[in-house]
């Protein structure tokens, strides 16, 4: 059985990969990603990355692939941890598995070499390396993995060239049978890896551009580090900055009192940094979101006046809430 293939984080829009090199987008089919959500925790040279996607789509089954600088620790992540952050770093608001060492090495005929396979929790996965983008590519079709994409064939291989030379390596995940026409969250999922920057890959996110459909997407990211941090690469969606915070003694001590999970994530000392995007259109996106330390740590909660409310999230609107959000949204354009 085929899988689209979102090809990000959490992209929006599945992209199909031809074993010829062509992408073409597959007729009728469309995977709708609301958001991406991302807690990072940072220390020295490890970031660990907690990671929630919520997918819509009229696919029996999916697939997105995930790059990263080196290779990931994979394991089944908890959705309380992203409930508990959201509402403790809440802007307010006024007015409006299990992995398995792989040991068939280089895949027979292509240099991709699958170092790594197994699951967590309904997803599968295996963690891959490759010399070149057409491998990959074929890589990619010959195990199954339907990628539909309406960027050019240069475009593609421009984006995964970076990564390849950057000797990045790809977490190609697969889920089966998921509920046609629905929004539902995917396993959340946490990767331990090792970076000299912290980084959020999000340029891959790019070549998931539709015209065939309205994009609407959000983009919330909580940092916790030593300190406030700042963004070095904005990736063109240029997120807004909504919480800073130091924790000290009598706050963390609140955490682990009234959010024992975010309790888990982080310690007394820690730099909690919110950052928060809304945007249209995956095609603005032109590099991976990097940050750096900021100058000072200055400590703010900003208060909006908008009709945007970017992410409330509660237990059950959580689930259920979005369902209705992502099917308003994800509508295809009507041909005039």
């Amino acid at each position: 059985m085929k899988r689209v293939l979102i090809l990000s984080l959490a992209s929006a829009f599945a992209v199909t990969l031809w074993a010829d090199g062509g992408i073409f987008p597959p007729p009728g089919i469309y995977v709708g990603e609301p958001y991406q959500y991302a807690i990072i925790e940072y220390e020295g040279s490890q970031e660990i990355l907690h990671l929630l996607i919520n997918v819509a789509s009229d696919a029996a089954s999916f697939g997105w692939i995930v790059p990263f600088p080196s290779k990931p620790a994979i394991e089944e992540d908890t959705i309380a941890v992203f409930e508990q952050i959201e509402e403790m770093c809440r802007p307010s608001y006024g007015g409006f598995g299990c992995g398995v060492i792989y040991d068939g090495g280089y895949y027979a005929g292509h240099s991709v070499k699958v170092i790594e396979e197994g699951s967590v929790g309904i997803l599968s996965y295996e963690i891959i390396k490759a010399d070149d983008p057409d491998t990959l590519f074929n890589w990619l079709a010959e195990n199954d993995y339907w990628i539909a994409d309406s960027s050019d064939t240069a475009r593609a291989r421009e984006v995964f060239s970076d990564y390849i030379e950057r000797d990045w390596v790809f977490v190609a995940f697969s889920v089966q049978e998921i509920p046609r026409d629905n929004s539902i969250n995917v396993q959340p999922v946490k990767f331990t890896f090792t970076s000299s920057q912290i980084v959020y890959p999000m340029r891959i996110t790019s070549l998931n551009t539709n015209p065939e459909y309205y994009y609407d997407y959000g983009l919330l990211i909580h940092v916790i580090a030593e300190h406030r941090v700042k963004l070095e690469q904005d990736a063109g969606i240029r997120p807004e900055y909504s919480y800073a915070n130091k924790l000290n003694s009598s706050e963390y001590e609140a955490v682990e009192k009234n959010y024992p999970f975010v309790a888990e994530v982080c310690k007394e000392g820690d730099f909690i940094t919110r950052l928060a995007s809304y945007y249209y259109d995956p095609g603005d996106i032109d590099s991976d979101l990097v940050f750096t330390y900021a100058e000072d740590d200055a400590e703010g909660n900003n208060q909006y006046y908008s009709a945007l409310i970017i992410f409330p999230i509660l237990p059950f609107a959580f689930v259920a809430g979005l369902a209705l959000r992502s099917r308003l949204r994800f509508r295809k354009r009507r041909k005039r």
